[in-house]
């Protein structure tokens, strides 16, 4: 009697240490999103499969295919899982006993094999229906005629039209020129059309970002906006924002295409910008006074030096941050330069009172530095962007 209770202690203690050999695996957000994550899941399908494991894993609903793909190498392996969604962003999987599959899989395989050899008998009776195709050699003597002009024109656009010419009547030369002309003209129209859906595509990326999805069917005048309105640009597209009461505001689209030499604006941040005020009334001065008076009092004409009437800051890093990434690909910039240390040729790019300067250095090369103090710049400046200078 007593020597059957030890045999059954010991049947039971086995039994607790082969369950407990059994492993387990836990992962987070970060692991399954590192590059190395396939080939932790294929080795742990692969030992899956040797032990005739089933995997019970319990992960977000949108991460089972990937986890599936990963444990069975894209199908390949057949792996027994099973899984449990979860509301966490983790993943735990737990090895328990599964079916014995080494031996049926072997068998399936065979099936497999003699379908694929007889479906390669088929073919043969597709070879005999298309025969008479290739009896009809008028069709083949065309196709490789056209082929023949189109490698000898191709290469050379200049003789496109004299070649023609001497395989054809004049009855048909007409015919040929009415044809190149129409052909040349669908360039252009399709050019039109293309530029039509970029800008339709723009106006609905900002309608959607910044008007909320609302409907814009109202247009603005450049002159008629003040200096109040809120203005997004994208490429030559202004989409207006103006507020008419506590958090009401109307959506215009802007009449003119944007132009930086005759729109003036000021960058006030986030990819927005404002129409600078006073603008207007120093345009509407008579182009010869404005000559006259620069001639008799010896200065340059300068209308983009307004902008700089601040002092340069290097303290705003969340605008230094915005500059690097939009126009110098997030490269390090390191000093400083005064506004009198300025060169022909230097690129400013303004954010409020933070000023990035780009330095051409030549062959693609470019030194970079921050603007800090005083902005009065008495070279001639050229507005060429909402936020973009170049010193001339």
């Amino acid at each position: 009697m007593k020597y059957m209770i030890k045999t059954l202690m010991v049947i039971l203690l086995t039994g607790v240490v082969v369950a407990k050999e059994l492993p387990s695996w836990g992962m987070t957000e970060s692991q399954y999103k590192m590059p190395n994550f396939t080939n932790k899941m294929q080795k742990i399908g692969d030992q899956a499969v040797k032990n005739d494991w089933l995997l019970k894993i319990t992960a977000p609903k949108d991460w089972h295919g990937k986890i599936r793909a990963a444990l069975s190498q894209q199908g390949a392996k057949n792996v027994q899982i099973n899984f449990k969604d979860s509301l966490y962003k983790s993943i735990t999987i737990s090895a328990t006993p599964g079916m014995e599959l080494k031996s049926t899989t072997v068998e399936t395989t065979l099936p497999a094999v003699a379908k694929k050899q007889v479906v390669i008998d088929k073919p043969e009776m597709d070879t005999e229906i298309e025969a008479p195709e290739f009896d009809n050699n008028f069709k083949a003597g065309d196709i490789l005629a056209d082929m023949d002009e189109l490698e000898l024109t191709l290469p050379d656009n200049g003789k496109t039209e004299k070649k023609p010419r001497q395989i054809t009547h004049a009855s048909n030369q007409q015919v040929v020129k009415a044809d190149s002309r129409e052909t040349s003209n669908q360039p252009e129209t399709s050019q039109s059309d293309a530029q039509n859906q970029d800008k339709a595509l723009i106006k609905e990326n900002l309608r959607k970002r910044y008007a909320r999805s609302k409907t814009v069917d109202r247009t603005i005048s450049y002159e008629n906006i003040t200096d109040e309105d809120e203005l997004i640009v994208s490429d030559d597209v202004v989409l207006v924002k103006r507020y008419v009461n506590r958090g009401v505001a109307i959506y215009y689209w802007m009449q003119e295409a944007y132009n930086p030499e005759t729109h003036h604006l000021i960058d006030k941040g986030s990819g927005k910008f404002a129409k600078i005020g006073d603008a207007s009334s120093d345009s509407e001065k008579p182009i010869a006074d404005n000559h006259s008076n620069d001639e008799d009092s010896g200065k340059i004409d300068n209308p983009a030096a307004k902008f700089f009437d601040f002092v340069a800051v290097t303290d705003d890093l969340d605008r230094q941050d915005q500059l690097r990434r939009d126009y110098i690909r997030n490269k390090s910039v390191n000093n400083t330069i005064k506004a009198s240390q300025l060169n022909p040729k230097d690129i400013l790019y303004v954010s409020n009172h933070t000023v990035l300067v780009e330095r051409p250095l030549g062959n693609s090369r470019s030194a970079y530095f921050w603007l800090v103090g005083d902005t009065r710049i008495e070279q001639p400046i050229e507005h060429t962007g909402p936020n973009k200078f170049v010193i001339q």
